[in-house]
């Protein structure tokens, strides 16, 4: 059985993949978790952010909060 290989970082910034869809590769297993974290803070250092928006944190055992 192959297994599909899923997106990284660098797929996720090349692409300027936007947040919602991000979010959606997520969810749908076609990127991993640390590699979505990376980008979102990316995303937020471009636009300037400093809170207010969409924030995703991944504890030590694996749970992901949105």
């Amino acid at each position: 059985m192959a297994t599909a290989t899923k997106l990284t970082y660098e797929d996720l910034v090349e692409g300027e993949v936007s947040q919602h869809d991000v979010l959606g590769l997520l969810a749908a297993g076609e990127v991993e978790v640390d590699a979505v974290a990376r980008y979102l803070s990316l995303l937020e250092s471009k636009n300037g952010q400093n809170g207010g928006g969409a924030r995703l944190k991944v504890s030590d055992k694996g749970c992901i909060t949105f």
